[in-house]
């Protein structure tokens, strides 16, 4: 999965006469203060229901430190907090955060809480728990203008190569460079089409997505820990008006340069574990649970005025998945939808010199 890159970058301050910390028999023993600096360089998206800001992708970051010494109580020691809103531009961004302890830390990043329903609520005063289980339920309907929040996830076991748990050295003469990356919480979803025929009138007139799915998710996990399931009668419908089609594609290409997309269409998604491998058909044998978890789309489409309606099963959707809906409408047949999974567009980063 292709992410946007964050970097935290460590210059050491050792206070001379700083006590250790008391801890238990077999416990980390942490180092003196340290002051760090994350810079963060940002993505950029799109969006029909909600506007998303691309020329500010970011908006707010929480940056969140913990001593790591699993098994003893300073495990759940802050060690370092950072509220930075109000920021503008496509980044790098950097920030400053003070330290209580350098040793093994492990950094929570969240970025756009702030831009989701409900808004996280975690602060200084956040325990472990608290930022690990927070949960949001989709961009902020009543925004103006939202961004897509993003976090990252824990990548492996051993620590300094894990995206999450570093080792802050005390005493370094030159600053000390961390990678961190952080990941889009959500996935996007886009839609493309053309008629194989210049004769042919072809109208897309609806894009509908099933009341059904994942209510919620979190943040600090790969697979985005979707829950809150639902089943409801309601659709949400993604298109405001119909949109004729006049990209005319006789060879059948699902190249994007040959179809035309449909931004009015265009949507985010919770990540869902649920899923088809077949955009026509849910899994066989799926059970009750697996068929109502499945995302669904409906789409109304005319062909010389004749109405049809094409049914989609959605794959699984993990954070930062780009779903792009792809069919060549021929007038003789049913369409054939595809359902390509990309990963989101990924930036390259650029650390800044440090004065």
């Amino acid at each position: 999965m292709k992410t946007i890159g964050t970097y935290i970058a460590a210059t050491l301050l050792i206070l001379s006469g700083c006590a250790k910390d008391v801890v238990t028999d077999n416990a980390v023993v942490f180092g003196g203060p340290a002051e760090v600096a994350l810079v963060l360089s940002s993505g950029s998206s799109s969006s029909r229901s909600v506007p998303v800001d691309e020329t500010d992708p970011v908006r707010s970051v929480r940056i969140f430190a913990f001593k790591h010494d699993p098994g003893n109580p300073q495990h759940e020691e802050m060690v370092g907090y950072g509220y930075y809103r109000d920021i503008t531009g496509a980044g790098p961004h950097r920030f400053s955060l003070d330290l209580t302890a350098s040793g093994p830390v492990d950094f929570y990043v969240l970025a756009n809480d702030g831009s989701v329903e409900p808004d996280s609520g975690l602060g200084p005063e956040s325990s472990r728990s608290d930022i690990e289980n927070v949960r949001f339920e989709g961009l902020d309907q009543n925004a103006r203008v939202a961004v897509i929040p993003m976090s990252n996830v824990r990548t492996g076991d051993v620590t300094g190569d894990n995206n999450m748990t570093f080792l802050v050295r005390e005493g370094s003469a030159l600053p000390q460079i961390i990678h961190i990356d952080v990941t889009r919480a959500m996935a996007r979803m886009s839609f493309y089409f053309a008629k194989s025929m210049e004769s042919t009138t072809v109208s897309v007139n609806s894009v509908t997505l099933a009341g059904q799915g994942p209510g919620s998710a979190g943040y600090f996990s790969a697979d985005g820990n979707p829950g809150d399931w639902f089943n409801g009668s309601a659709g949400q419908d993604l298109l405001d008006s119909p949109v004729s089609i006049g990209t005319v594609n006789a060879g059948g290409s699902l190249d994007e340069a040959s179809l035309q997309n449909i931004p009015g269409a265009e949507t985010y998604l919770l990540p869902d574990t649920y899923g088809s491998s077949d955009p026509d058909v849910l899994p066989a044998g799926t059970s009750y649970q697996t068929s109502v978890r499945t995302y669904i789309v409906d789409v109304g489409y005319s062909v010389n005025g004749a109405a049809r309606t094409k049914r989609i099963y959605l794959p699984a959707v993990s954070p930062n998945d780009w779903l792009k809906v792809k069919a060549v409408i021929n007038e003789k047949v049913d369409v054939s939808l595809n359902v390509i999974i990309e990963d989101w567009t990924d930036h390259e980063v650029e650390i800044p010199p440090f004065s």
